[in-house]
């Protein structure tokens, strides 16, 4: 809680560590999780169930290129079953608003 404004990205989602980086977001809503990859691995179905409620404007895509080809990870990554919201926020709002790139709505 030193650096609470501080952005934090946890790539990887900290796997295997899951129900732990889901707490720590949990708590802290100045750090974003992109597990890429390991939203497929066992245990994995946490980032999505908390990616969402809480964690909708703290999970962020990540291809895991070059271990899973692109178009992979982007249409398996569609079929998780995020609600719309939540697909768009880690599509692309997120990072729009942690990169301060100033894309529009």
């Amino acid at each position: 809680k030193t650096f609470p404004k501080l952005p934090l990205v946890c790539c990887h989602g900290f796997y295997p560590n899951v129900a732990e980086m889901v707490t720590v977001a949990f708590r802290n809503e100045n750090v974003f999780v992109s597990p890429d990859m390991y939203t497929f691995a066992p245990g994995g179905g946490l980032y999505v169930e908390a990616a969402n409620s809480f964690m909708r404007d703290q999970f962020l895509f990540g291809s895991s290129f070059p271990f899973r080809p692109m178009r992979q990870g982007v249409e398996d990554f569609r079929q998780l079953g995020l609600s719309e919201d939540a697909l768009d926020a880690a599509l692309w709002r997120n990072a729009n608003r942690l990169l301060g790139l100033g894309l529009g709505a």
